[in-house]
């Protein structure tokens, strides 16, 4: 009688979703692709500072493998152009320094003469300290009697006041071309400042008259745009005896000594003098 053989129970297999057909094996898990950028470019490509810098690296390697020979030529033609912009730019600054030092030489020689032959620009006559030069010179060389004459003009001011200081600028401006018509060839004048001027007359028997032809004179009226302006002229004297400081002194207290007496035109001429 035969034996029945024990039977081994069947392992189950393990069962395989529908479809699947990946290997069962563990496999290495790829490198993620580089991200894109908001652009849609490769953000891993060099950037500005990447690509100066290959530049440059591409410019010294070309530098390097140019002949020794053919830098040395580059080098001394930068070199010669160099120095030949330097040895211009000297020239030109000493050409400015020449330049700058006869401006300088021009402008005090002008300083001097303007300081030798002041002017006053509304009279055209001499200001003060050219007058004391002019007339010491006068004295000195013609060897004539001189008298000073001091003038202040009357009511200059409501002119001023009432028209504006351009209409007083155009009386002193006649003013002074009328002294300066009445002079003779050896005698001088200055406006001494505001609207009081000198005169170093020739002192002689023809002198009082020709004063008071130089009051009338000033008195003329004065055309300024649709204006007559009319001002007039105290004037006091002294002799030239010794000297122009105290001449100037007793014209000076003369003038004022005809003021006081209230009347327009005045002239005062000190005592003993024509």
């Amino acid at each position: 009688m035969a034996h029945a053989s024990p039977r081994i129970p069947a392992v189950p297999r393990r069962a395989t979703p529908q479809g699947d057909t990946t290997p069962a094996r563990r496999t290495r898990s790829a490198v993620p692709p580089a991200q894109a950028g908001p652009s849609g470019h490769d953000q891993a490509s060099p950037g500005a500072e990447g690509k100066a810098s290959s530049t440059a690296a591409a410019r010294a390697l070309a530098l390097a493998r140019t002949p020794a020979t053919v830098r040395i030529a580059v080098l001394r033609d930068t070199v010669r152009r160099l120095l030949e912009t330097n040895r211009r730019l000297r020239q030109q600054l000493a050409a400015s320094e020449d330049r700058v030092r006869a401006l300088t030489e021009e402008r005090g020689h002008l300083l001097t003469e303007l300081a030798d032959a002041r002017i006053d620009p509304l009279s055209g006559l001499a200001v003060r300290r050219a007058f004391t030069r002019n007339a010491t010179e006068l004295l000195r060389a013609t060897g004539h009697r001189y008298c000073l004459l001091l003038l202040d003009l009357d009511e200059f001011k409501p002119v001023n006041d009432q028209f504006g200081h351009a209409a007083g600028d155009a009386v002193l401006t006649e003013v002074g071309a009328r002294i300066t018509r009445w002079l003779g060839p050896t005698e001088t004048a200055a406006r001494s400042g505001g609207d009081e001027f000198v005169v170093m007359a020739a002192q002689d028997a023809r002198l009082p008259a020709r004063i008071r032809a130089l009051r009338e004179a000033i008195a003329e009226p004065v055309a300024y745009q649709d204006l007559h302006l009319t001002v007039g002229v105290t004037v006091g004297s002294a002799e030239v005896t010794d000297g122009l400081s105290k001449a100037l002194g007793e014209a000076d207290q003369a003038m004022y000594k005809a003021k006081g007496s209230g009347r327009r035109g005045r002239s005062a001429i000190t005592p003993g003098h024509a």
